[in-house]
C-alpha cells in the first residue's frame, strides 16, 4: 500500500531534510499545527518508509577529511548481478561515499 503525501507532508519532509534534529514542537509551530498530527505524520511516513533514517553529515575538512578521490574502476561482465556484486562489495568499504554506474566512454 502507497502513501499519498499531502501539502503539509512536503513540508515537514522539507524541513526535516534541512535540520533532522528539529523537535516535534519547533516543527509543529513552523507549520501553524499542534504537536500531536506532526508526530503522527512523521510515525505515518517512517512507517512506509518514505523516511528511512536519520543520519549525521559531517564537515570532512573539520574531522582531517580533505582528501576527495574519483576512481574510474572497469569490470569486464556488465550484467545485472555482476553489477549488483560490485556495488554490495563497495557498500563493504566505509571510506567509499558513492559507487556511479556509467554506460560509454
Amino acid at each position: 500500500m502507497s502513501l499519498t503525501l499531502d501539502t503539509i507532508d512536503k513540508k515537514i519532509l522539507n524541513i526535516l531534510q534541512e535540520d533532522g534534529k528539529i523537535t516535534t514542537k519547533a516543527l509543529a509551530d513552523q507549520l501553524g499545527m499542534t504537536t500531536t498530527p506532526i508526530f503522527e505524520r512523521i510515525r505515518r511516513m517512517e512507517k512506509h518508509g518514505i523516511i528511512d533514517k536519520y543520519v549525521c553529515l559531517l564537515q570532512p575538512k573539520k574531522i582531517d577529511r580533505k582528501l576527495i578521490v574519483f576512481a574510474s574502476i572497469s569490470i569486464k561482465n556488465h550484467g545485472v548481478i555482476h553489477v549488483a556484486d560490485f556495488i554490495r562489495e563497495m557498500n563493504k568499504t566505509p571510506e567509499v561515499m558513492e559507487v556511479y554506474h556509467i554506460g560509454g566512454n
